[in-house]
């Protein structure tokens, strides 16, 4: 029995031994399987985790910084209209312009790099934002000076030896004029025309204002004798008409551009601001146009 037991498995001895290795084969096989996959799936986690530190970086160094930068830019909302970081602590309130210079957080490491994982689109809108900008101002910047030169002219022709006039005043007026005039025009603010009336000043030496309809913005301008007041007024109202009229038809060329260029740079500056906080809104950067969204 123990003979024929011996005899049987002597006989199957090497399909015992090929199984046996067969088994074996597929288990290192296997094995090798699992551990490939398994050191995969740690690369993997790894390389998820890289992204995900260097895009929270992105956002806290980059992104954050530099919505919050182009936030503090107010453009076409109100006077002066034309982009400004608002007043600057100074007695005559005098406005901190923006005039399309590289933002701070241009100068971080990352900021380059961002370009690597945002839509082109961003930058190419912000390189235009940042020329519409400079260019906005220069044209200011020329309407100003040809508008102190025609109020030169106005007080030469019209304002009286003993009466009062600030120039500097009466040209932010009539920009704030010009331009939220022909904004209206276009349908992007509201204007019902100036009004002239009597001052509500405490200003000592201001007889009369001139201001807007819809708007709390006026100017405080000349004095005049208690016997000419009314006179005055009327010619004033005759003369300033005159002068807007004359200015609009000068300038009018450079009116319509900087409008444009307001209400486009206003555009773009939104856009812009729209695409920064949707890519806050994303868990990592794998590449250009390429996240993953926070679930």
């Amino acid at each position: 029995m123990l003979s024929n037991i011996v005899s049987i498995a002597n006989y199957y001895s090497p399909l015992i031994s090929a199984i046996a290795a067969l088994i074996t084969a597929i288990a290192t096989g296997v094995l090798a399987i699992l551990t490939h996959k398994y050191i995969r799936e740690i690369r993997s986690e790894r390389k998820f985790r890289l992204m995900l530190d260097h895009t929270n970086d992105l956002k806290k160094n980059v992104i954050d910084p530099w919505i919050k930068e182009l936030n503090e830019i107010k453009i076409g909302e109100e006077y002066p209209y034309i982009p400004n970081l608002g007043k600057i602590a100074v007695v005559n309130g005098e406005y901190n312009y923006y005039k399309g210079e590289d933002l701070n957080v241009e100068k971080h490491d990352l900021f380059a790099d961002l370009r690597n994982h945002l839509n082109a689109e961003v930058f190419k809108k912000y390189e235009s934002f940042k020329k519409n900008c400079k260019k906005i101002w220069e044209i200011h910047s020329r309407i100003k000076e040809r508008l102190k030169d025609e109020l030169k002219k106005f007080i030469n022709n019209f304002i009286k030896s003993n009466e009062f006039f600030e120039i500097d005043n009466a040209t932010n007026f009539l920009i704030d004029y010009l331009y939220r005039k022909k904004l209206s025009e276009k349908g992007y603010l509201k204007f019902e025309g100036l009004i002239v009336e009597e001052s509500r000043s405490n200003k000592v030496g201001f007889d009369y204002m001139l201001g807007y309809k819809v708007n709390t913005r006026s100017w405080y301008f000349f004095h005049a004798k208690n016997s000419q007041k009314q006179t005055r007024k009327i010619d004033f109202e005759r003369e300033i008409g005159k002068l807007l009229y004359n200015i609009e038809k000068k300038l009018e060329k450079e009116l319509e551009e900087i409008c444009k260029l307001i209400i486009n740079t206003k555009s773009n500056h939104k856009s812009i601001l729209g695409k920064l906080s949707k890519s806050k809104h994303y868990k990592i950067f794998k590449g250009e146009c390429e996240y993953v969204k926070i679930s």
